[in-house]
C-alpha cells in the first residue's frame, strides 16, 4: 500500500505538477498524516511551504494560478536543516525558513496519503497534473533530468 512505501525512510523524494485556481486559505497539495510529509501553500502568507519529520520550512514563494512543479527532497542523513529539506520550484532550489527541525526518517506512524487534502480538511483548489514519488534521496543529476522530463511534459 502508498503509505507503507512511504514510512522510515532517510531519504524521500517527491515531485508534482499543479496549479492553483484559489489564492486563500490553506491548499496542500499532498502529504501525510502524522507528523509526515507534505507540501503546501498558506493563503495568509501567501508562500509556498514543505515539512516532513517534524521538520517544517517556508519559502518566499507565492502562489499565482500558474502550472509549477514543485518538488520536496528530505535527505535524513543531512547535517543542517537546510541539508535534510530542500524544496524545489520550476527547477530551482528555493531557500527555506525553518520553523522546526527535520528528523533523521520519514514517519514510521502515517496512516493517510492525502492528494489535494490534509488531516484538517483543508483542501487543495486546482489542478494536479502528476506526481512522482522516490523512496530515496535523489541526487544531483536525477533531480536536473527529473525536472527536465516534469518542464518537457508539461510545457513549464
Amino acid at each position: 500500500d502508498l503509505i507503507s512505501f512511504t514510512q522510515n525512510l532517510s531519504g524521500f523524494t517527491l515531485f508534482v505538477v499543479a496549479k492553483l485556481s484559489e489564492l486563500s486559505g490553506q491548499r496542500p497539495l499532498c502529504g501525510t498524516d502524522a507528523d509526515g510529509f507534505r507540501i503546501d501553500y498558506d493563503g495568509v502568507a501567501n508562500a509556498w511551504g514543505v515539512k516532513t519529520s517534524g521538520g517544517h520550512a517556508d519559502s518566499t514563494i507565492g502562489g499565482d494560478l500558474n502550472f509549477h512543479s514543485f518538488g520536496l527532497v528530505f535527505n535524513g542523513t543531512g547535517a543542517t536543516n537546510a541539508d535534510r529539506l530542500k524544496f524545489i520550484y520550476d527547477g530551482v532550489e528555493q531557500g527555506l525558513t525553518f520553523s522546526t527541525s527535520p528528523g533523521t526518517t520519514t514517519s514510521g506512524t502515517a496512516t493517510t496519503f492525502y492528494v489535494g487534502q490534509d488531516v484538517s480538511n483543508n483542501f487543495f483548489q486546482g489542478d494536479i497534473g502528476e506526481m512522482l514519488m522516490f523512496t530515496r534521496t535523489l541526487n544531483t543529476s536525477e533531480l536536473i533530468a527529473t525536472e527536465a522530463y516534469l518542464k518537457y511534459h508539461w510545457g513549464l
